[in-house]
């Protein structure tokens, strides 16, 4: 079996950044792979083997008092004549000070309650608000202050202010607290912002901080052997790669001697519902767009020779920095494995698309092994495991079971694995748990979160100026022309061009199309609560009869619930309201020029007028005019794609013929693109790219089959016995198309047939 190389995990990316400021979110001590480096930060190493081990987190009841209050998010410290004084800290309210003790010296974010002066409490969110004694410890002690979630807290006249310039602070004592320590510092009659010139010796000479606000940036200094100066990373060793990026940055081993410093955070750059060039038809939005450019009346998509950065070039699906000619330069690639590359450390600064290696070849993520298997029944090495990335996600390494598997959810992960998944995951009451738009606190903040921890579909948040609240994004109708793509976090785009007459709407970029619905389960027809609810928003379950019943539309406040409704449609006042006429009259009330206009409002509306009207029937590909009406619609004859060079739009229903990768993904379980083509799925092919063995749509168009897959063992073979099915997913296994029966198990529906002959599960609405 020929080996392949894992990544380490994101090591690549200080490579081609060589970034000088830093996102300030520190290293795990899992992602640590240095012993020097683990040992000189609040971490352990944990031996597995004489030459083996792995970086852990160290127990709060092992730390001194200066680790003890630095690890404020887990940790709280009380003054004690016994041997343990370091702490567990779940809230505020459980510590119990001693006498003399503040609740800011056992933890920063705490604060003496104004009603119990023994209680301590939250600091809350922002300074302002606290009082004067909250605000200002009344000890002048460097390492005491009050913290909030927005920074450090000073008292300024009559009011309690977060630290957010220096020159904010008037008091030398302020100016030097610790917490301060690197982002100002006191001239000797004013305190100003902390620079790396300041630094006067190779020992001190190691960042700053950009602001004194919680959570900024850092710059990293570097000792040129006689003064301190502004750094990158690519200059650090690793003695100061941690050091001097405070332990944002980790080093990575990749020969004895050499290795590269490299980033911790796990971001990722890949954003599925991000909107692709072709979709947007204005030039502000085209010109808003990092990957696009408009040209000849169109947006188009940067080439590959146009980037001159390593950096982003490794960051665009289908080019590769080619770093074996001289220049170097960024070229296309249609196959990992046509990039050359001497490991996975190279492939992945090469195309961040290509991780893996073998041979001499780079290896798309799906090529490579999944977590459990990267070892190959070899004596596994946590620090790796930690640090690597398999066909199924992040990995992690299990102490208890010696085992390496895959990070698949918040639940369970430890503190600083836990805030590395910062789009995703939040610490909270103790636990990790999964990021909401109101963890969000203000209005800046408010932005978006990742849908799980292993993809990076963004759920947009909007902040709500009535309640001051950050919360989920449910209705693209708000933002206008001006305002959809940028304000949706480029996930949606305008509709029309401004040119045309129509008003246009701001919709989702990426959306699936499920077609022709030949069966449908009515409400009555469901005796199991759990498939009444995944029939939702058509059905609810009453509580009182114990019945499943048809949902009524004044109820769905959400406009994509609403127009999932057969029943139902999305008004022009924003409300859900009932259809009381036949379908195609129904239809022919609502404006629409393209036909997610019209389905924007109503899934029974697919197709469109030449008067810009919508209307019940699908038109054929070709009676597309226009390239904004043609691209993304389904017509009577497949699939709509448009020919840039006769100006027509025609209809396809192979999966083959589709040579955009966004349409080819719009086919829901029925089309998928893997390495610059379109395939048709089967149930081979549905369990390697989704892990999923349940079924597929035979052909993209409205005459498809729903096939059924059956897993045996690890193979995933069609069949039409639906026996395997349980009583908890007979529904959503086979598409909505069969329901449970307590006598005859899982069976098809074969009520009346509806009139939907399309569906676009649209991501955001």
């Amino acid at each position: 079996m020929l080996k392949i190389t894992f990544l380490f995990l994101l090591c690549g990316f200080s490579v081609f950044g060589q970034d000088a400021v830093i996102p300030n979110i520190q290293c795990a001590c899992q992602q640590i792979m240095s012993q020097v480096e683990c040992n000189n930060w609040n971490c352990q190493w944990i031996s597995t083997t004489s030459q083996a081990g792995y970086c852990g987190q160290i127990q709060c009841s092992q730390l001194n008092q200066q680790q003890c209050q630095d690890e404020n998010v887990r940790c709280y410290y009380q003054e004690s004549s016994q041997q343990i004084s370091c702490f567990v800290f779940d809230t505020c309210e459980n510590i119990r000070t001693t006498t003399g003790q503040s609740c800011q010296q056992a933890n920063p974010k705490c604060v003496q309650s104004e009603i119990d002066i023994n209680k301590c409490i939250s600091s809350g969110e922002k300074c302002q608000g606290l009082s004067q004694s909250q605000c200002t410890v009344t000890q002048d002690i460097q390492d005491t202050y009050t913290l909030t979630t927005e920074g450090m807290c000073f008292w300024n006249v009559s009011s309690c202010q977060v630290v957010s310039q220096c020159a904010e602070i008037q008091y030398e004592s302020i100016c030097n607290k610790k917490w301060l320590n690197y982002a100002c510092y006191w001239t000797g009659t004013k305190c100003v912002s902390q620079t790396c010139s300041q630094f006067q010796s190779q020992n001190t000479c190691r960042f700053i901080q950009t602001t004194p606000l919680n959570g900024a940036l850092i710059q990293s200094c570097f000792w040129n052997g006689q003064t301190c100066t502004n750094g990158t990373t690519d200059q650090l060793t690793e003695y100061t790669c941690a050091a001097n990026t405070n332990y944002h940055y980790r080093w990575v081993p990749i020969e004895p001697l050499f290795g590269i410093c490299a980033q911790c955070i796990l971001n990722q750059y890949d954003l599925p519902n991000d909107c692709d060039c072709t979709q947007l038809l204005l030039q502000s939005e085209c010109n808003n767009s990092p990957n696009c450019k408009w040209a000849n009346g169109k947006c188009i998509k940067v080439q590959c020779s146009e980037y001159t950065s390593q950096q982003k070039c490794a960051q665009i699906y289908g080019c590769f920095w080619n770093a074996l000619i001289i220049p170097s330069l960024c070229q296309p690639y249609s196959n990992c494995e046509e990039i050359l590359e001497k490991n996975s450390s190279t492939c992945i600064a090469s195309s961040i698309y290509c991780p893996g290696s073998q041979d001499g070849h780079c290896l798309s993520q799906s090529g490579l092994s999944t977590c459990s298997e990267l070892f190959n029944n070899k004596p596994i090495q946590p620090s790796i495991c930690y640090n690597s990335i398999g066909k199924d996600g992040y990995c992690t390494y299990e102490p208890g079971n010696r085992t390496c598997t895959n990070v698949s959810q918040c639940s369970g992960q430890l503190t600083d694995v836990c805030n590395q998944f910062y789009r995703t995951c939040i610490w909270n009451n103790n636990m990790c748990q999964n990021k909401q738009c109101e963890d969000y606190q203000t209005q800046s903040s408010c932005t978006y979160v990742y849908s799980s921890i292993n993809e990076a579909n963004i759920n947009i948040c909007t902040w709500n100026e009535d309640t001051n609240k950050c919360k989920n994004f449910d209705n693209s109708i708000y933002f206008d022309i001006n305002s959809c793509y940028i304000q949706s976090g480029r996930t949606h785009r305008w509709s029309q061009p401004r040119s045309t007459i129509q008003k246009g709407f701001c919709l989702p970029c990426k959306f699936s199309h499920v077609l022709n619905v030949k069966s449908k389960c009515e409400c009555q027809d469901f005796s199991q609560q759990i498939e009444c609810m995944q029939s939702s928003p058509n059905c609810y379950w009453n509580y009182n009869t114990s019945t499943c019943q048809i949902q009524n539309c004044s109820s769905l406040t959400n406009q994509g619930s609403c127009i999932f409704n057969k029943d139902c449609y999305w008004n022009q006042s924003k409300n859900c309201t009932h259809i009381s006429n036949s379908t195609q009259s129904f239809c022919s009330s609502l404006q629409g020029n393209t036909q997610q206009e019209c389905l924007s409002q109503s899934i029974l509306c697919a197709g469109i007028t030449k008067t810009g009207l919508c209307q019940s029937s699908l038109q054929q590909c070709n009676d597309y005019q226009e390239y904004y009406q043609c691209f993304g619609s389904l017509g009577a004859d497949g699939l709509c794609q448009w020919n840039q060079t006769t100006s027509v739009c025609s209809g396809t229903s192979n999966c083959t013929k589709i040579l955009n990768s966004i349409l080819c993904n719009t086919m829901l379980r029925s089309c998928y693109w893997y390495q610059g083509q379109c395939y048709a799925y089967n149930c081979t092919s549905l369990y390697s790219l989704n892990q999923s063995c349940d079924y597929y749509l035979s052909q993209p168009n409205q005459n498809y089959e729903v096939k059924f897959c059956n897993l045996n063992g690890n193979v995933c073979d069609e069949t039409q016995d639906l026996n395997t099915r349980t009583s908890q997913n007979c529904y959503n296994s086979t598409g909505g198309i069969a329901r449970w029966d307590n006598n005859t198990g899982c069976e098809k529906c074969y009520g009346q047939l509806i009139s939907i002959i399309i569906i676009i599960l649209i991501s955001i609405l």
